[in-house]
């Protein structure tokens, strides 16, 4: 079983709690670690959950053979030649946990940090960590992960050479990248998806202010043939939720494509692509 550890105060900059985003972009305007969807907790409660769970990470991170109160092991472990490149690396791995051990490990957690049923029952744990932006729960194809038969939630955390776990927080994103660079006279087509951590296949609606006249979106794609008067663009695209329950938000991202003749680099069909800060309120 789990045992009892101190919180950490998350208000310090302590590594206890630090957070990496997976795009490495500064300007989320979040207030706490909960993704968009409607809480069931007070801001209050929030906020002390949060000081549980990183403390209840830290300690099972540090624990692969971590169990709830039943005896259920909560990690999906990996071949032990995997386990062991893993251990090594310096950079952030991927936990996997078995969902329903993990859920009743950290319901236990709260218990004995004196969150009563009456006041954060199963359900509003659920939803917690439904919402918990430091768990992904699907894979790069939107589709619910998978270990081994089991479906897991996914946590990547970096150990520090104090001995301190580090988590990443993961962010929604546009997938895949539109082209670099787009061929005068050619038909250029562009049919994205959101990826979310906490959501699968997202029902959204893409938009784009200041297009070249000859682009346009229709039904989520983005198409258009540009004439010889093209001019080389910076694409901003717009992503607005149509799922219940998401509070009203904004994902932005913008990429520079070049339109060229020519799509040989050397040719000057060559393109960096920008990405702007991923714009989460």
């Amino acid at each position: 079983m789990v045992s009892h550890l101190g919180v950490a105060n998350q208000n310090t900059s302590s590594p206890v709690t630090a957070v990496a985003a997976r795009n490495h972009t500064p300007n989320h305007h979040l207030n706490s670690s909960q993704n968009q969807t409607q809480s069931a907790l007070s801001p209050e409660q929030v906020q002390r959950v949060d000081e549980i769970f990183f403390n209840f990470l830290q300690r099972i991170c540090s624990d692969l053979n971590a169990t709830d109160a039943k005896g259920e092991t909560i990690h999906q472990t990996l071949m032990a030649k995997k386990m062991q490149k893993l251990e090594q690396t310096p950079d952030y791995r991927p936990f996997r946990f078995r969902i329903q051990a993990f859920t009743n490990a950290f319901q236990e957690e709260l218990r004995r940090h004196g969150l009563s049923e009456e006041e954060i029952g199963i359900r509003k744990v659920k939803q917690y960590l439904w919402g918990q932006r430091h768990i992904s729960r699907f894979n790069d194809d939107g589709n619910k992960s998978k270990s081994k038969g089991n479906h897991v939630w996914n946590v990547e955390a970096k150990k520090l050479p104090t001995g301190v776990w580090t988590f990443w927080q993961f962010s929604r994103r546009i997938t895949p990248a539109p082209p670099k660079a787009i061929r005068i006279g050619s038909h250029f087509e562009w049919a994205p998806k959101v990826w979310d951590p906490q959501i699968q296949h997202p029902k959204v609606i893409f938009s784009s202010p200041g297009l070249p006249p000859w682009l346009n979106w229709a039904d989520n794609v983005l198409s258009g043939v540009p004439g010889m008067d093209a001019q080389s663009f910076e694409l901003k695209v717009n992503v607005q939720y149509c799922e219940k329950d998401i509070v009203p938000g904004r994902l932005e991202e913008k990429f520079t494509i070049m339109v060229t003749n020519s799509m040989d680099p050397n040719g000057g069909g060559g393109v960096a692509m920008n990405m702007s800060d991923f714009q989460l309120p």
